[in-house]
């Protein structure tokens, strides 16, 4: 008996235990309550709204970091940073923004809500015309499930959130996506919270 005392006790602070991300070879995994999701590595946006996503990424052995090359020789690291992670443009070349995206899982349109910024909402039953049903500029992004926060973001300051509802491109999931200018702001801070 005396040994189940101090494992519940561990069991109860790992579960207090502010969320941490991860870096992985398939993006940057936070978790708050449930499963891992998945951020995707960040894409380039140029101007003209075109994406660039990264031909190679170099993870650090540690795990801590990582460094994305892109056709044309932009680079970006990202790196994991006290509450969350940094993405650091070390190279742009003509990209104007920097994109982040989670790919949300069809099971949250029963029970899922989703706040961005000051914009509260749930996520669409059918298909939404146009089927991007939140677009604007915020400051933190929730993901909610039953009520309870499944995600929490902190976004950089001017960053761009969009929600899309993927089903009007046979696709049966929805995605949020931040768009943060580049400009002369090269470093870009995410953090996770509960």
């Amino acid at each position: 008996m005396s040994r189940i005392v101090p494992i519940l006790a561990l069991a109860a602070t790992l579960a207090a235990a502010e969320p941490t991300p991860r870096l992985a070879a398939d993006g940057i995994h936070v978790a708050a309550t449930g499963p891992d999701m998945v951020l995707s590595w960040p894409s380039l946006q140029d101007a003209a709204y075109a994406r660039t996503a990264h031909s190679a990424v170099a993870l650090a052995a540690d795990g801590r970091s990582a460094v994305l090359d892109f056709p044309g020789g932009a680079k970006l690291g990202v790196a994991l940073a006290g509450d969350g992670f940094d993405i650091d443009v070390e190279r742009c070349g003509d990209a104007a923004a920097v994109c982040v995206e989670l790919v949300i899982p069809a099971g949250m349109r029963t029970g899922g809500a989703w706040t961005c910024g000051e914009t509260n909402g749930t996520f669409p039953a059918t298909t939404p015309e146009p089927p991007h049903f939140f677009g604007g500029n915020a400051s933190g992004f929730i993901l909610r499930h039953d009520g309870k926060v499944a995600l929490s973001l902190g976004t950089p300051e001017f960053s761009y959130q969009q929600m899309t509802d993927n089903r009007a491109w046979n696709w049966d999931v929805c995605t949020w996506r931040s768009v943060v200018p580049v400009g002369d702001r090269r470093a870009q801070h995410y953090a996770v919270r509960r």
